[in-house]
C-alpha cells in the first residue's frame, strides 16, 4: 500500500518501489532501514518516488562521481540524515574521490557549526576526516610519483 520494506540490498528496493510504482499512480513515499554512519541520526531514511530517477542512475552509474554529485544536490535542502547517507553510499562506492570527500567534509562541519565541541556530532565529524586521510593516502600511494 505504498510502503516497501526491505531486508536486503538497495537495488532489491528499487526493482520493488519500480514495481509498486507500476501498480499505482499516486504519489508514494516509501520507507527503507539502512544502518546509518551517525549514531546520533535516525536509522529510518525517507526515499521518494522523485529519488527514482537518481536511483536508478545510480544503480547503472554507481562508479560516476558526476551521478551521484547530481543526486547530491537534488538532496541539498532535504534532511541531513538522508543526505550523509547519500554521500557515505557514494564514498564506499568511490573512495579515492576527492571531490566527495571535500564536499562531504564540508557539509558535515556546516552541520556542526556552532554547537558545542562536546557533542557526539564533533567526534563523527573527526572520524570522517580520519577516513578521508586515511583514503587519500592510499590513493596517493597508488598513483606512484
Amino acid at each position: 500500500r505504498g510502503i516497501v520494506c526491505v531486508e536486503h540490498t538497495l537495488g532489491r528496493f528499487l526493482v520493488r518501489l519500480i514495481q509498486e510504482k507500476a501498480r499505482s499512480k499516486r504519489k508514494a513515499t516509501f520507507f527503507v532501514e539502512v544502518n546509518m554512519p551517525s549514531l546520533t541520526e535516525k536509522p529510518d531514511v525517507i526515499f521518494e518516488e522523485d529519488d527514482l530517477p537518481y536511483e536508478e542512475e545510480i544503480i547503472r552509474n554507481p562508479y560516476s562521481v558526476k551521478c551521484w554529485m547530481r543526486y547530491i544536490e537534488y538532496k541539498q535542502n532535504g534532511p541531513k540524515s538522508v543526505l550523509n547517507m547519500i554521500y557515505e553510499r557514494a564514498l564506499k562506492e568511490l573512495p579515492g574521490s576527492y571531490k566527495l570527500w571535500y564536499n562531504y567534509l564540508r557539509e558535515r562541519r556546516k552541520q556542526v557549526k556552532g554547537r558545542c565541541i562536546t557533542e557526539p556530532a564533533y567526534e563523527e565529524i573527526n572520524n570522517c576526516h580520519e577516513r578521508a586521510l586515511v583514503f587519500m593516502h592510499k590513493k596517493g600511494l597508488d598513483t606512484g610519483p
